[in-house]
């Protein structure tokens, strides 16, 4: 039982990392949509988007890295990039990641920005943050 909870939950490469978006992009596009649990999950990532002073800021490490990870992810994609990353991965295999995958992340799968740019994810992600929302999805992306 132990080697089977240490190997679900080791942290993955770089370049697993990466695989995993790249699918979940691929199978988001060919279906057009995404599941429901999976539209929780983008509406809970893109929530951590509202400025400051509209949500309660997190006090847990956990969750605080969780957050600076997805806003770096936004600034250097955007809302659609922050879609993949929460479909591909998942909010437990973020926080499980190795620090240098984090650093790293945002810089390596903008490599494939012509996999993930696309305007049915934008609008995917602007459809997610709209049911949760009365605000406009943030437009300031940096990168």
């Amino acid at each position: 039982m132990q080697s089977i909870l240490r190997s679900r939950y080791q942290s993955l490469s770089l370049a697993d990392a990466v695989g995993k978006i790249l699918h979940a992009t691929e199978t988001i596009m060919l279906r057009e949509s995404v599941k429901p649990h999976e539209r929780e999950r983008i509406k809970e990532a893109l929530g951590v988007l509202l400025p400051h002073e509209a949500r309660t800021m997190p006090t847990n490490k956990k969750q605080v890295d969780y957050e600076r990870l997805l806003q770096k992810l936004y600034d250097a994609g955007g809302p659609q990039l922050v879609v993949v990353c929460v479909v591909g991965l998942g909010r437990s295999v973020i926080l499980s990641l190795r620090e240098q995958v984090k650093l790293h992340l945002p810089g390596e799968i903008k490599k494939h920005e012509e996999t993930w740019n696309t305007p049915l994810l934008l609008s995917l992600a602007q459809d997610c943050w709209i049911e949760g929302n009365t605000t406009r999805l943030p437009t300031n992306r940096k990168g």
